[in-house]
């Protein structure tokens, strides 16, 4: 069995993200229930795209200091 390349190998990055799309879409459902609000499948997006943004970063800044510690 192939593991996936970069980021997408890691079963952590994978339950992180899992766990950003329920979590929103459920709070999205919730405000549903809630006078004057409204869920919005475009927030549940944006969640997402800010969940797979923050976990790039992570990435990356983790690969420089790795970068930086086999330099020194």
């Amino acid at each position: 069995m192939e593991t996936a390349p970069g980021p997408f190998r890691s079963r952590g990055f994978l339950a992180g993200f899992l766990f950003t799309v329920l979590y929103a879409a459920s709070d999205e459902w919730h405000q549903t229930f809630v006078f004057g609000r409204s869920g919005s499948s475009a927030d549940v997006f944006v969640d997402c795209v800010g969940s797979l943004a923050g976990a790039f970063l992570h990435l990356r800044i983790k690969n420089a200091q790795k970068k930086e510690a086999q330099t020194d």
